[in-house]
């Protein structure tokens, strides 16, 4: 069994996306699937798809009217019978079930909001009238959950990395902050990349998980969330809908006063925030891995193989 993530010329995978299929690809591993990254469209031939496999496509090389080699490649992996996932294809449904029949999936982000962003609204209308979706909701990826995350001390009590987020509030607990807590803030426009980014979970007590408007509009919760619970890290998050998404296992604040108030909380409640932690760490192995998420997919798969 091979879970094959295409990115290639005529369909790549590119930026901060990339990351995030290669941690879906691990969850699949976990599984037992061969995980495959595919640099060359002809590599597709020699891998030998079969009907068990599941081929994922993100819509970054997608354009208005596909281009012959594109509709080429989508006839070949629909005639080897394996089952392609398609990322945010909404807009090419119709089309898709002309290729594939009843025979492929399409996701997307896990929308937890009702009242969506205008932007994502289209998407979403596509999704829910669809029996073919399955959402793909952010969690951790299997790296960076290992043993021993709750032992020791941390030599900082919060840290941040991220998008520009929440700026202001940032620059303002450095100040409010800096002479009582030891802060480990990104610079604002930094981008750090998976190695560069764990650290600051692993190393810091509390994590600040922010998000961007349209995030918190959708009910979309990020990866950071749950890697800083998967990292013995406590969550404080700008989300509401973050609460749900880790069962509870997150504090929410929203401004300086309330930021102020959680990493207050944290300071003066030692034990009750070990129990947090390790009852975090505990659920997100449970139900926030992309082993989990991943075994959405082939659920899917089997109970509609024919």
């Amino acid at each position: 069994m091979k879970f094959i993530y295409l990115n290639t010329l005529t369909f790549p995978c590119i930026g901060t996306h990339l990351f995030h299929v290669r941690k879906l690809a691990q969850g699949f591993q976990q599984l037992g699937y061969l995980a495959v990254e595919v640099a060359r469209d002809e590599d597709l031939d020699v891998l030998g798809l079969a009907s068990e496999d599941l081929v994922y496509l993100s819509n970054h090389g997608a354009s208005h009217q596909l281009s012959k080699m594109q509709t080429l490649l989508l006839t070949r992996i629909a005639e080897c019978g394996a089952w392609p996932i398609f990322w945010y294809w909404h807009d090419y449904a119709a089309k898709l079930d002309l290729i594939f029949g009843s025979r492929w999936i399409l996701t997307g982000e896990k929308f937890r909001s009702r009242t969506l962003a205008p932007s994502h609204q289209s998407a979403n209308r596509v999704a829910s009238a669809r029996r073919n979706f399955v959402a793909t909701p952010f969690a951790s990826g299997v790296e960076a959950i290992t043993s021993g995350m709750l032992d020791g001390q941390r030599p900082y009590d919060v840290g941040y990395v991220g998008a520009p987020y929440k700026m202001a509030i940032n620059a303002a607990l450095k100040i409010e902050l800096g002479k009582r807590f030891r802060l480990r803030l990104t610079p604002p426009m930094s981008f750090l990349n998976e190695s560069e980014r764990l650290p600051f979970f692993l190393e810091s007590t509390a994590s600040f998980c922010w998000h961007s408007p349209s995030n918190i509009q959708n009910g979309v919760v990020t990866e950071r969330v749950f890697e800083a619970m998967a990292l013995g890290s406590v969550v404080v998050t700008d989300n509401p809908y973050a609460l749900e998404a880790t069962g509870g296992h997150a504090i929410f604040a929203n401004n300086l006063p309330s930021a102020l108030d959680s990493l207050t909380y944290i300071a003066s409640n030692r034990s009750q925030i070990d129990e947090l932690r390790e009852s975090a760490l505990d659920w997100v192995l449970k139900h926030g891995t992309y082993t989990e998420v991943a075994k959405r997919f082939v659920e899917f798969s089997k109970e509609r193989h024919i």
